[in-house]
């Protein structure tokens, strides 16, 4: 529907933000994780593989956004 806001998404971007941090080396933070890693920065790695999971495990199920069925041969004004 347009206009309208996915919640679990949007939530799960600011989810996405915060479980990077600790993993951050940049020159005016150094993060608790990456200080153990000797300084490498994998933040973007750790964001998006618990983003991809999170999102995996927090989509609806129900169908909602699955591709309707037309029949073959249907045009968008039918």
């Amino acid at each position: 529907m347009y206009g309208s806001f996915n919640v679990t998404a949007i939530a799960l971007y600011v989810f996405g933000i915060a479980v990077q941090v600790p993993f951050m080396e940049e020159s005016f933070f150094h993060g608790p994780w990456a200080s153990l890693l000797g300084g490498a920065d994998v933040s973007w790695m750790v964001g998006l593989v618990a983003t991809a999971l999170a999102y995996y495990l927090l989509a609806p199920t129900n169908g909602s956004r699955s591709p309707r069925r037309a029949p073959a041969g249907a045009t968008a004004s039918e």
